[in-house]
């Protein structure tokens, strides 16, 4: 459990979330905190949040295109030999499998699988 003094609780919970983190060497401008709602006091909205990712352009088929966001998918995986499933699973079941972009922290030991090889290779 985090000390008290690392916490905070939103006003009719009883629920104690650990602080933003909230290093020195950000300052209070600018860098990844211009991106944080108030500099990390406030969840961002979703006009905000837009700014920050990245986006795919889509050609229409009378030639124009479309600016669509991307979908952003971190997994953290230690030792799991079903990471590359999980991975190749978000673009089965995704609508717009063009616009996901996926990061892995893959922890493993000697002789584990990678979680960045497919089952299958793409040129199967």
């Amino acid at each position: 459990n985090p000390r008290s003094d690392q916490t905070q609780s939103k006003p009719g919970t009883s629920l104690d979330v650990p602080k933003f983190w909230d290093p020195a060497q950000y300052g209070s401008e600018g860098g990844i905190r211009q991106h944080l709602g108030q500099h990390g006091k406030r969840l961002i909205t979703p006009s905000e949040a837009a700014e920050v990712g990245t986006y795919y352009t889509k050609v229409m088929p009378d030639g124009s295109t479309q600016q669509l966001e991307t979908i952003y998918v971190a997994i953290s995986s230690y030792r799991d030999w079903q990471c590359t499933g999980t991975v190749e699973n978000v673009f089965y079941r995704a609508k717009h499998p063009e616009r996901i972009r996926v990061a892995v922290v893959d922890q493993i030991d000697e002789g584990d699988a990678k979680c960045g090889q497919p089952v299958k290779s793409c040129d199967a």
